[in-house]
């Protein structure tokens, strides 16, 4: 057993691999631990946080954004779907292989597998993420593909499923009440599901 600094450390086994942590404390030695562990964050001048009355642990690094920032690194994202399949859970491959058939994007699609059954679509082309969106609805088999804007700070582990599109056919409708109001008192009726 050795001491470096005030941190006792074991010797490397030659038989288990080393962890990243035993890495990083044999190779730097055990101030870098203590470097890090003490680090204050800064505060950005123009933010109304209070370094007294913040109530966070202050051996937590913390690292504000202004607006501007917030700005900058959202705006790439605008054009970008959250899709999740309806009562299914389906693997990513799988996804984006029926996504192409189905929407026949004419740009660059990529996806992001965001846990959870979520996934974030990302159109290279305005054309091809308007056609999704104002199109459909669109289904992967039988099940109903449902999509939404993407949002900031999304997590899938809180994500719920408020909205969704939902088609309805009404039977032999007879032709004399295909009449917007008519529709309109229909839709009323059914209210909300």
């Amino acid at each position: 057993m050795t001491i470096k600094g005030s941190v006792l450390s074991e010797p490397p086994n030659p038989r288990s691999p080393l962890s990243y942590t035993d890495k990083l404390l044999h190779s730097y030695g055990s101030s870098f631990l203590i470097q890090a562990r003490s680090f204050v964050p800064e505060f950005d001048e123009g933010s109304n946080e209070e370094d007294e009355d913040s109530g966070h642990d202050l051996s937590i690094p913390i690292i504000l954004i202004s607006r501007e920032e917030k700005e900058r690194i959202r705006a790439p994202w605008i054009h970008i779907l959250i899709v999740k399949v309806f009562c299914r859970s389906v693997g990513y491959h799988y996804l984006l292989t029926k996504i192409h058939q189905i929407w026949h994007s004419k740009g660059k699609l990529s996806m992001v597998d965001l846990g959870l059954n979520f996934y974030s679509v990302k159109f290279s082309l305005q054309d091809d993420f308007s056609f999704v969106l104002s199109g459909g609805p669109w289904f992967i088999g039988q099940n109903f593909l449902n999509i939404y804007h993407w949002e900031h700070e999304f997590k899938a582990t809180v994500a719920s499923v408020t909205m969704m599109v939902v088609w309805i056919r009404l039977v032999e409708l007879p032709l004399e009440v295909f009449d917007s109001t008519i529709l309109s008192k229909t839709c009323n009726e059914l209210g909300t599901l």
